[in-house]
This record gives C-alpha cells, structure tokens and sequence, in this order.
C-alpha cells in the first residue's frame, strides 16, 4: 500500500485495477468450486439446473476476468517498450552525432585526397609539358 501511494496516479490506478481484477477472478474461480462441490450431492431437478447455470456464469467471469487480466499484461508490456522512448532518443541523437562526425572526418580526408590529386596532376602536367620526349 505505501508502495502505491508512492507510485503515480496512473500507476496506482493501474494497481487498483489489477487487484479488482484479481478478486473478480478469485471470486468466480472459488463459486466454480463451490458449485462442484454442491453438484457432487443428488438434488432435484431445478437445483441442478440452477447450479448449472450458476456455474456457467463463474465460468464465463473466470474467463472475462482471465481476458481482463492479459490485456492488463498487454499494456505493462507497451508501457514498458514506450517509458524507455526518451533513453531511445538520447542513444538515437549520439548515434547521430558519433555519424555527423564521421561525416566530418571523411569529407576532410576526401578533401585533402582531392587537393594531393590536384597537385599531382598539376606536377605530371607540368613534368609533361617540360619534358623533351614530348612531340
């Protein structure tokens, strides 16, 4: 309980939510029980017919609480994925930074390559128009 009260509105929300949800389903799991039990002894009729029915309704709120519960799981689990999205973002922008400095890096070395090309040509270029064996 102090935990909850620590927590967040939408999380004690969520945790008022799922004990509800687990008593409902507590409750009908024990009138399934309950209902066997009774049924095991001979009775008329309309008692039977009646625990039938009665039966077939825990049932049916055993498995709407079981669905209840799984979709509760359903959303932890989204909240999970989604809580992290700003530890995302900052690994998504130092990713990005670390690839802009890449970027960085090799169009300096391509620029420096394209002037060590520029003077080399200028050089052989130069050798070429100087050179003797030119016809």
């Amino acid at each position: 309980a102090a935990a909850a009260m620590a927590a967040s509105p939408e999380q004690a929300d969520f945790a008022q939510k799922l004990q509800d949800s687990l008593d409902a389903l507590l409750e009908n799991y024990v009138r399934v029980l309950q209902g066997a039990k009774l049924g095991s002894r001979t009775q008329g009729k309309d008692s039977v017919e009646r625990e039938r029915l009665q039966l077939t309704t825990s049932a049916a709120g055993v498995v709407g609480d079981a669905q209840a519960l799984l979709k509760m799981i359903t959303e932890l689990k989204l909240s999970v994925l989604t809580s992290d999205l700003e530890g995302l973002n900052v690994a998504v922008d130092q990713r990005n930074a670390a690839h802009a400095q890449a970027r960085r890096q090799s169009t300096e070395q391509v620029k420096a390559l394209e002037a060590d090309i520029d003077e080399a040509l200028s050089r052989l270029e130069d050798h070429y128009y100087r050179s003797i064996y030119r016809e």
